[in-house]
C-alpha cells in the first residue's frame, strides 16, 4: 500500500463540539495505523486532536507552521516542523500542494479556504458534514455542480464549481459524519485511488 500525505483540515477554537474532536483524534489513530503521514497547520483544535490521534499510534505527523512563535502546549506532537515563513494565510497553499488527500472535519474562512486551495490545485478533498460544520454549507453552496462516483458499491455526488474546471480541478467530496469516521476514511483513500487512476472524474 501507499503511503499518503493526508492532511487534516478544521477549527483552531476549543469551542468546538467534542463529536468533532472525537472525529479528528479517531482521523489520526487511522491516519497512523495505515501508514500514512498526517499534515496539519500545527495549531490547536481539530488540527492538535488529529496529532493527538497519530500521536498515540507512533504515526508520522508533519506540521506546516507559520512564521510565529509555537504555543502549542502539546509540542512533542508538532513532528517534523516546517516553519513556513507566512502567516496563517500564506501557509495554506503550502500545506495544501504538499498533501495528496484532505479530510476538512470543521471550520469556518480558513477551513474553507483549505477547500478551495485543494480544489484549484486538484487535491482530492473530503468534507465531512457535522450539523455544525458553517464551511460545509457554503461548500454545498458553491460547489452545486454534482456527478455521481461509486465508491465501495455506493454512490456519492461530488460537487464542482463549474462542469468547464472538471478536468482541472478536484471535485469535491462531501460525506456525512453519520456513516462514521470509519467509513469516511476508507471511502476517502478509495476516492484519491479512483482519482489518481482517472483525472476525468
Amino acid at each position: 500500500m501507499t503511503s499518503l500525505k493526508i492532511g487534516v483540515f478544521g477549527h483552531e477554537k476549543s469551542n468546538t463540539t467534542a463529536s468533532v474532536f472525537e472525529s479528528a483524534i479517531k482521523l489520526g489513530k487511522l491516519i497512523a495505523i495505515n501508514g500514512h503521514t498526517l499534515y496539519n497547520g500545527g495549531g490547536a483544535g481539530v488540527m492538535l486532536s488529529a496529532r493527538q490521534g497519530a500521536f498515540s499510534e507512533n504515526g508520522s505527523i508533519v506540521s506546516i507552521n507559520p512564521d510565529q512563535a509555537i504555543e502549542d502546549s502539546h509540542n512533542n506532537m508538532l513532528g517534523n516542523i516546517v516553519m513556513t515563513g507566512q502567516n496563517k494565510i500564506g501557509r495554506v497553499p503550502i500545506l495544501c500542494q504538499t498533501i495528496d488527500i484532505g479530510f476538512a472535519l470543521s471550520g469556518g474562512a480558513g477551513t474553507l479556504l483549505e477547500i478551495i486551495t485543494c480544489y484549484l490545485l486538484a487535491k482530492p478533498i473530503v468534507v465531512i458534514d457535522f450539523d455544525n460544520f458553517s464551511a460545509s454549507s457554503r461548500v454545498k453552496q458553491v460547489f452545486s455542480k454534482t456527478k455521481t462516483i461509486a465508491l465501495k458499491g455506493k454512490n456519492f455526488e461530488l460537487g464542482y464549481l463549474d462542469d468547464k474546471d472538471s478536468k482541472y480541478v478536484s471535485p469535491i467530496l462531501i460525506l456525512n459524519i453519520d456513516i462514521g469516521i470509519e467509513n469516511i476514511f476508507l471511502l476517502g483513500i478509495e476516492y484519491y485511488n479512483n482519482f489518481v487512476g482517472n483525472k476525468s472524474l
